[in-house]
């Protein structure tokens, strides 16, 4: 699968985006809590000049105050640095060079006739600051009063803001891209799978036409190649037939629950007739076959013994496969472990490199990769969708040349 560039850049500035507009909309909520304030305020100072003509009489309370005249030059710069620094408004020294350049530039806005109200950011504070402008007539004279105010806590809220927001996002995203990666891989692999039933159905029929044809038009005159024909064709009708048998035992798994009804069994009458069958079949083939002499002895199990005895014939199937004859050893063995036998299937075949058995259990999958080998490459796979559905585990130890082991759980 490609690497989902475009997925991550979408993520990225969908995060970009709405952080923007959380962040703007906290600063709006923030600011309108404060902007009646301020805007009464500023209407307060100018009444208050209006009674006594003296800015100097002004009573602040915990505001700050700019003063501009008609031509925009400050008159009067304000505050009470007893009371106002609680608000974290600085020295008279500071407080004009810092709120000057957010409010100035608003003088002739106010001069117009109309009060303006609005919020900025003090980056040197690192804080926003809430003012509101007038105009006040008085003494012959016109004036622009800004009252300000700053907002307390904001810039913390809005990063609590951001690593919260942050830290929900990278979980979401992480969640619904990772569905939406396993959405994509179960369509991929839904492909596969498809091309391979394809495969493994259209080539024992093909091979099957292939001979019939030639039989009809040109029946062979030597007996012998007219029996290799006819057993040819029955063995690739055993073959499609197995195929399709194993796809449709596959697909029972999500219809039938009863596949897995659990119940109280005893081992070795579940086992029984799948040691027989292997034992008969490695006797015909030179192979030796160990089985495990303790079988009385192990306690029942709970689990449904039908679709357990099939995990155990796929197994030995898989290790006929791949042992030679006459020299070929196959070990059945049985422990009674904490809670669960352990079921091991050991043989001496050719074993396994390490990228094949992280394909092993997959559908279709067979070690040659080439779909010539022996068997539908689904064996393992119903294998594994089984002990699944049972709730019990299955691992496989192999290496090159070395044979193989498997190993499944049944609980008690």
């Amino acid at each position: 699968m490609k690497y989902p560039v475009k997925r991550i850049i979408i993520t990225i500035l969908i995060y970009i985006m709405s952080t923007a507009a959380g962040a703007a909309l906290i600063i709006m909520l923030a600011y309108n809590e404060h902007r009646d304030i301020v805007h009464n305020m500023a209407g307060n100072f100018a009444e208050q000049y209006i009674e006594t003509g003296s800015f100097d009489d002004i009573d602040l309370h915990a505001f700050g105050l700019l003063v501009y005249d008609a031509d925009g030059n400050c008159v009067c710069s304000k505050k009470i640095s007893s009371v106002i620094n609680d608000y974290g408004i600085p020295g008279d020294e500071y407080f004009q060079d810092l709120y000057e350049p957010k409010v100035k530039k608003h003088i002739l806005a106010v001069l117009s006739g109309g009060q303006k109200d609005g919020i900025a950011l003090i980056a040197e504070l690192n804080t926003f600051a809430s003012f509101s402008g007038i105009k006040v007539n008085g003494n012959g004279s016109t004036y622009v009063f800004f009252a300000i105010r700053n907002i307390a806590n904001l810039t913390s809220f809005l990063l609590v803001f951001f690593l919260a927001f942050t830290v929900m996002y990278a979980i979401a995203a992480i969640v619904i891209n990772s569905f939406s990666w396993r959405t994509q891989k179960y369509y991929e692999m839904q492909n596969i799978y498809i091309a391979n039933i394809t495969h493994d159905l259209k080539s024992p029929i093909t091979s099957i036409r292939a001979l019939a044809e030639t039989m009809n038009l040109e029946m062979p005159e030597d007996p012998i190649k007219y029996h290799q024909n006819f057993r040819f064709i029955i063995s690739e009708s055993i073959k499609l037939e197995h195929t399709v048998k194993d796809i449709l035992e596959l697909s029972s798994f999500q219809n039938n629950s009863k596949l897995f009804t659990k119940s109280n069994v005893s081992v070795e009458k579940m086992f029984a007739e799948v040691i027989e069958k292997y034992r008969i079949i490695c006797d015909d083939m030179f192979i030796e076959f160990s089985v495990p002499d303790n079988l009385a002895g192990l306690p029942q199990v709970r689990t449904n013994p039908e679709s357990m005895a099939r995990v155990l014939d796929i197994l030995l199937d898989n290790a006929i496969k791949f042992t030679e004859s006459e020299k070929g050893r196959i070990n059945l063995s049985m422990e009674n472990e904490s809670g669960h036998i352990e079921v091991k299937v050991a043989d001496n075949g050719a074993g396994m490199d390490k990228e094949t058995m992280q394909h092993i259990f997959e559908r279709f999958y067979t070690s040659d990769r080439s779909h010539s080998g022996k068997g539908s490459g689904l064996g393992l796979a119903i294998a594994q969708e089984i002990i699944n559905n049972l709730n019990e585990k299955i691992t496989v130890k192999s290496e090159p040349s070395a044979g193989t082991e498997f190993c499944f759980t049944i609980h008690c």
